[in-house]
């Protein structure tokens, strides 16, 4: 082969390899310049007691008591280096009814996304955009596996009119996630005897403690609807026991030693009552609550168990007659 060939080959073989790179090149830069115009969002969710996870738990009493102090915040922000997306962008709930409200937003977001943003949510916004309601959450205890009260609701990012692909997150409310069952030893005894109280507790959310708590009452008459003069009706909340004239506590709240359950756990709390709790024929109601100490509530330095805010209901409240 001449060596004005091998020239020619060796030209020809530059300039396929220089277009091969300019070609190239020219995905590179435009795979590049795509990878740059998409954000990758990071949430984080204060209160939660996981805080890479989009789950909320809350009790049925915060759901009227705003007073109470809320820990809870969504926590958002994105790696982000392109232009695609430049100018405000607004940070959106969706409600469980499908209404929107614009909770935060980024001034620019080309610029400002790593700029992290804070989305506080009270007890009232939780129930309200998940659609829960603010009244007991009862669980169906007749079944062996009750199903959990949840709602949800989404946040997403907005620019322009249009939802940022991969900013939409669906965040689940846990309403009370727990239940108890109260079993006494007998329902017929005699004046001073001893009584035992069982109550069996059942965990379906995160691992945490709980506190058990009995209020013992006398039931002064023989119905609570037979002397409707003695029932009083607190405002916004119904019937209440130490509000009632037809209830006498018979002694103090007993308070046991809390407790921890993990996710989906069991364990059964045994109960003693005092001698004075059955000293007096008639009829006893023993009221009690379990409560769970939880993330998103502040407790504000105080101890936790004895707080009935994050309790649940008297789902099975134990009635004993002492006899005469």
């Amino acid at each position: 082969m001449s060596s004005k060939w091998e020239s020619g080959l060796k030209i020809v073989g530059v300039v396929i390899g220089a277009i091969g790179l300019l070609f190239g090149s020219g995905i590179l830069v435009r795979w590049w310049e795509n990878r740059e115009t998409t954000p990758v969002f990071i949430y984080t969710y204060e209160g939660a007691f996981d805080q890479s996870k989009p789950e909320y738990e809350v009790a049925f009493p915060l759901g009227w008591d705003d007073k109470q102090i809320s820990r809870a915040k969504i926590l958002v922000r994105a790696d982000y280096s392109g232009k695609k997306y430049a100018g405000i962008a607004y940070i959106k709930v969706q409600q469980a009814d499908g209404t929107i409200v614009t909770v935060g937003q980024w001034d620019d977001f080309s610029t400002d996304s790593e700029k992290q943003q804070k989305v506080p949510l009270s007890f009232s916004q939780l129930f309200q955009y998940s659609g829960l309601s603010s009244n007991l959450a009862n669980l169906d205890v007749s079944v062996e596996t009750p199903t959990p009260v949840s709602g949800v609701f989404k946040v997403y990012v907005e620019s322009a009119g249009h939802v940022i692909p991969d900013s939409e997150q669906t965040v689940t409310v846990y309403n009370t996630p727990w239940f108890h069952r109260t079993y006494l030893d007998t329902y017929e005894v005699a004046p001073g005897d001893k009584i035992k109280a069982y109550v069996e507790i059942k965990n379906f959310g995160a691992e945490s403690d709980f506190s058990v708590v009995t209020c013992p009452y006398r039931i002064a008459t023989t119905s609570y609807q037979l002397d409707p003069t003695k029932t009083v009706l607190g405002p916004g909340i119904g019937w209440w026991p130490e509000l009632s004239g037809n209830l006498q506590r018979v002694s103090s709240d007993l308070q046991q030693k809390p407790i921890r359950l993990g996710h989906d756990g069991t364990i059964t709390v045994q109960i003693e009552f005092p001698d004075n709790a059955t000293s007096d024929p008639g009829v006893y109601d023993f009221i009690v609550y379990v409560a769970k100490k939880l993330e998103v509530l502040d407790y504000g330095g105080s101890d936790w168990a004895p707080n009935d805010r994050s309790r649940d209901g008297r789902q099975h409240s134990t009635y004993v007659v002492i006899g005469r």
